[in-house]
């Protein structure tokens, strides 16, 4: 008796690790690959930005450094709602630099899938069309991904293209184009004060008058009246290097270019480029982002396969261990008042009468 309490606790013990096992694996691992509800991670790009000289109109390009910090503002369960923002400095950049612009958007998404989510009440976030942002859901397919242009506020196909190792870890390649008027609201603001300055007007408009002096011929201009109106276009080519379990982009190659689009669209008095930028992201953040994803990979490995084969091989180990150290069971011994129905049927004798004769 003594034995089998002494072995309850380990009975119990190993009843508790294989209980413990499916949890870890279908509720730790799945909140280990989450989003973090402490996301604050910014990610460096070196490129080139070519803008319009003044005096010539030659394009002319100087270097430039992208930053671009992506951080959980809030979480409320699987979802999170996430700020993104872009500042454009001029390398090589010194300290205490102000950015050469910025932007801010914020998104609301599925902790789990990286997916467009409905925000929370309140909220005002981008609609992203249900296209990708910053990452590819984990263990997406070749097909049917889509990235969103915030420039011109559209979902734009991703064309895979290779699978590739980039630090280390396999990665699957996608191409994406897009042409499309600019959409987005401060930049458009932005960029019509830059035509407007230009032109002395409020950026919608280019005066005939300054076409004629740059040799339109005037039949054409005559269509116009004194002004003729100015369509900003963006063009963008994206190359994206998504990490095949995770989803992470761990490589980006982007060029955009901006082009003020004069007269009618379909066939323009001519077009002005008022910006062409182009950014890969620093070969510094690759190997980084690459390291870090190999050590979610353990983790997650850890934690989703190896914690609960092990925690069940020693639950169902500890369990066979009491069994074979439970003692056999005897049979019971009658109690002094379960004699009687053990003797010979055909006796009269009591019990106690036969243990009073001599």
């Amino acid at each position: 008796m003594h034995l089998k309490r002494r072995l309850a606790p380990l009975v119990a013990l190993g009843v508790l690790l294989l209980a413990a096992a499916p949890i870890t694996h279908f509720t730790v691992a799945p909140y280990l690959a989450k989003l973090p509800s402490n996301l604050d991670q910014t990610t460096v790009f070196d490129g080139s930005m070519q803008v319009p000289d003044m005096a010539s109109g030659a394009l002319i390009e100087r270097p430039i450094q992208l930053e671009r910090r992506l951080k959980a503002e809030s979480v409320d369960g699987d979802i999170a709602v996430v700020t993104l923002t872009a500042e454009l400095f001029a390398s090589p950049r010194t300290e205490g630099a102000q950015p050469l612009s910025r932007e801010v958007q914020r998104y609301a998404v599925d902790r789990t899938t990286f997916e467009q989510a409905a925000p929370p009440t309140g909220v005002q976030v981008l609609d992203q069309s249900s296209a990708a942002v910053f990452a590819l859901p984990p263990d997406f397919d070749r097909e049917g991904n889509r990235l969103f242009d915030a420039a011109a506020r559209q979902a734009v196909p991703l064309t895979y293209l290779s699978t590739d190792s980039i630090a280390g870890r396999t990665a699957e390649t996608f191409r994406a184009e897009n042409t499309a008027e600019v959409a987005d609201p401060d930049l458009l603001t932005t960029l019509r004060a830059g035509v407007g300055g230009l032109y002395g007007t409020d950026g919608t408009t280019v005066p005939t008058a300054a076409l004629a002096g740059l040799g339109v011929p005037a039949d054409i201009l005559a269509v116009y009246g004194d002004a003729a109106p100015v369509t900003l276009r963006v063009h963008t080519i994206w190359q994206a290097s998504a990490d095949r379990d995770f989803g992470a982009l761990l490589a980006l190659d982007q060029t955009v270019q901006v082009d003020a689009v004069v007269g009618d669209t379909a066939d323009p008095i001519g077009t002005i480029t008022l910006q062409k930028l182009h950014v890969r992201t620093a070969e510094t953040d690759i190997a980084r982002a690459g390291a870090d994803l190999d050590s979610n990979a353990s983790k997650f490995g850890l934690v989703q396969w190896w914690i609960p084969i092990a925690a069940a091989l020693l639950g169902l180990a500890l369990i066979a261990a009491a069994v074979r150290r439970t003692p056999p069971t005897s049979a019971a011994t009658p109690a002094w008042h379960d004699l009687a129905t053990l003797r010979p049927a055909d006796s009269d004798t009591t019990e106690p009468e036969k243990q009073a004769a001599p």
